[in-house]
């Protein structure tokens, strides 16, 4: 999906357009637009539920590590939940630029099931990295 929006009058309606409904008309997508506010929820709310789960951590490395063609890139568990909870602490004050900026730095992508109305989150290890080592130095300056 990419993001879009229309504007009427004063008001700016942000949504999500399915890409396969750009390129090959609405009738192929379940849900040929879904409302930002609806799908940042579940990408939110999914981010902040495995950041608060190791057992939820291990799947998605899981789930991440079998996508990768070799195993160069490693990413551990305790990198990823120093990332989320970086993210989860910094989340209520962040603006809304500095809201999409964090989730660009940690999701390559998000894919969206309309059917089944759920979402798996694509990670970014280098991003998560990133955040992790910041986290990291936080703490041993405290």
């Amino acid at each position: 999906m990419t993001p879009s929006f229309a504007t009427r009058g004063s008001y700016r309606h942000r949504y999500y357009v399915c890409t396969g409904a750009q390129k090959r008309g609405w009738q192929v997508c379940q849900a040929p637009s879904v409302p930002a506010d609806q799908i940042e929820r579940l990408v939110i709310g999914e981010l902040f539920a495995i950041g608060g789960d190791p057992e939820l951590i291990s799947e998605a490395l899981d789930a991440w590590r079998r996508g990768q063609e070799d195993d160069t890139e490693r990413l551990e568990a305790s990198q990823m939940a120093a990332a989320l909870r970086q993210v989860e602490s910094a989340w209520p004050s962040a603006s809304p630029a500095q809201r999409a900026a964090m989730l660009r730095r940690i999701l390559s992508h998000v894919v969206y099931d309309a059917g089944a109305k759920e979402i798996a989150l694509k990670f970014c290890p280098e991003g998560i990295r990133q955040l992790a080592t910041q986290a990291d130095g936080l703490a041993a300056a405290l």
